[in-house]
């Protein structure tokens, strides 16, 4: 397998699309036999068993990770129908992962998949894919996704994050089952803001960003006041998505003085709670980035609200013409 789908033959186009991603699934059932089945036993024969079949479980991990995970097709190569229905399948079987490794290589698989698909922060099935695993991930004690599902799609597709993730995220930062996901939710909203965009897909992920900024600060706004998030490790996450998003605001997409008022109320009043220290530190700043922030009135944030990705995606193609 490795030889199979090494770089070269990978580049070469040797191999049918279809074959590439056809495998994915498959090599991904394999992997979760064979880790179910490495248990260690007191059994000196057992144990040697369990190590090789682990070895071969992390060579499969490898396979997956370091190789299929780099492959790339061209919008002629693609059949659409297949890609789709690979994807869900793909999904299915990480609503079943055995682990967090086993999530970690599902979801790497699936961003190789959907990175196939032509124009696809307009394709309504594979936010359906996310927005399902939000909802599980956020909702369900016995979920089987882990948040690095969602990281890996915001570092390697960072445009379709900002597309299809903000706003489950947002709704999972204010109903999350419990302050784990709550945070957990909030750092990948940050991630979503911070991280940066080829310049090719930056229309799409500047869009997706502002039309959903201000709901974003009023969740974050909600959870320094959530009292499932009063203990200090939780509020400090909340205060560094607020730092994180602020910056974002600061560069790109002005509040309301209603919104900006909001969020320097509670900021002041968690300021009365800390005694000092480095976080005290970052309410002060932040309650002064919030004073310093410029603010419009409420019909002249619609006037200046962005175009949907779509609108902004068809008056560039009528641009090119």
């Amino acid at each position: 397998l490795d030889a199979l789908f090494s770089a070269s033959v990978l580049k070469s186009g040797w191999l049918p699309t279809e074959a590439v991603l056809g495998s994915l699934l498959p090599i991904l059932k394999a992997r979760k036999v064979l880790a179910k089945s490495a248990q260690v036993s007191t059994d000196a024969n057992a144990r040697k068993v369990a190590s090789e079949k682990k070895t071969l479980t992390d060579r499969l991990s490898s396979l997956i990770k370091d190789k299929l995970s780099k492959y790339r097709c061209t919008g002629e190569d693609v059949d659409l129908e297949l890609v789709l229905k690979a994807s869900s399948d793909l999904y299915d079987e990480t609503m079943h992962s055995l682990n967090s490794a086993q999530c970690s290589c599902c979801s790497l698989a699936l961003v190789t998949l959907v990175r196939c698909i032509p124009d696809v922060e307009d394709c309504d099935d594979v936010k359906k894919i996310y927005s399902d695993a939000v909802s599980n991930w956020s909702t369900q004690k016995s979920t089987k996704i882990h948040s690095l599902f969602f990281g890996d799609l915001i570092q390697r597709m960072p445009s379709l994050a900002s597309c299809i993730l903000i706003e489950p995220l947002t709704e999972a930062t204010r109903n999350g089952i419990s302050p784990y996901i709550k945070c957990e939710s909030i750092k990948l909203l940050s991630a979503i803001y911070k991280h940066d965009v080829s310049s090719e897909e930056e229309h799409f992920s500047v869009s997706a960003k502002k039309n959903s900024c201000s709901k974003v600060v009023a969740v974050l706004n909600d959870s320094l006041s959530d009292s499932s998030l009063s203990k200090a490790k939780h509020r400090d996450e909340a205060l560094q998505g607020c730092k994180t998003v602020l910056n974002y605001v600061k560069a790109h997409h002005p509040l309301t003085s209603e919104e900006l008022t909001s969020l320097e109320t509670n900021l002041k009043e968690i300021l009365t709670t800390m005694k000092g220290g480095g976080m005290k530190q970052l309410v002060l700043k932040l309650i002064d980035t919030v004073k310093g922030l410029p603010r419009v009135d409420g019909q002249e944030a619609k006037q200046k609200a962005p175009k949907s990705t779509k609108e902004r995606k068809k008056r560039k193609k009528n641009s090119k013409k």
